[in-house]
C-alpha cells in the first residue's frame, strides 16, 4: 500500500511539474485528479498492451474538463510515455542480457558434458557399460544388441 501511494504521489508531481513545463500550471489537486483517474482508466483496460491510447484519451479529457488546452494535454501524455520508455527500454535490455549470458553459461557447461561422454558408436558405447559382464570365455562380449538383454 505505501508503495502504490508513493507511486501516485511521484506521478501526480509529474503530471503538475510537466503541465508547468508545457506553460499550464494547475494545482497539486488537479494533479492528482488527473493522475488517479488516468491510473484507474488504464487499470479498467489492462487488457489493452500499455494502455496505447487510454493514457491519451484520458489525459486529453481530464486535460479539457480542467481547462487544460488539448494539444497541451497531448504534449502531457506523450511526456508521459517518454519517461516510461526510457525506464523500459534499458530494462528490457538489460533483462536480454542477461538471459544471453545465462544461456551462454549453460551451453558452456553443456558443451563440457558432452565432450566427457563416451564416443563412438551406439554399440560400443554399451560394451563398455556392460564391460564387467563379459565373460573370459566369450571373445566378442557385445556380439548381441544391448538393448535385447
Amino acid at each position: 500500500l505505501a508503495w502504490q501511494l508513493a507511486g501516485l504521489a511521484v506521478g501526480t508531481l509529474e503530471v503538475w511539474w510537466g503541465l508547468s513545463l508545457l506553460g499550464h500550471h494547475v494545482s497539486f489537486g488537479d494533479a492528482l485528479a488527473i493522475e488517479a483517474l488516468t491510473l484507474a482508466a488504464r487499470q479498467m483496460v489492462f487488457f489493452i498492451p500499455a494502455g496505447l491510447g487510454v493514457q491519451e484519451a484520458v489525459l486529453v479529457l481530464l486535460g479539457t474538463g480542467l481547462g487544460v488546452a488539448p494539444p497541451t494535454s497531448l504534449a502531457l501524455a506523450l511526456l508521459k510515455r517518454a519517461r516510461e520508455l526510457a525506464f523500459g527500454v534499458p530494462a528490457l535490455l538489460s533483462w536480454q542480457w542477461a538471459e544471453w549470458r545465462s544461456l551462454r553459461k549453460a551451453s558452456a557447461t553443456l558443451g563440457r558434458l558432452v565432450s566427457r561422454a563416451p564416443s563412438g558408436p551406439p554399440s560400443q558405447r554399451a560394451c563398455a557399460s556392460h564391460a564387467p559382464m563379459a565373460s573370459s570365455s566369450n571373445p566378442e562380449p557385445c556380439s548381441r544388441d544391448p538393448a535385447s538383454s
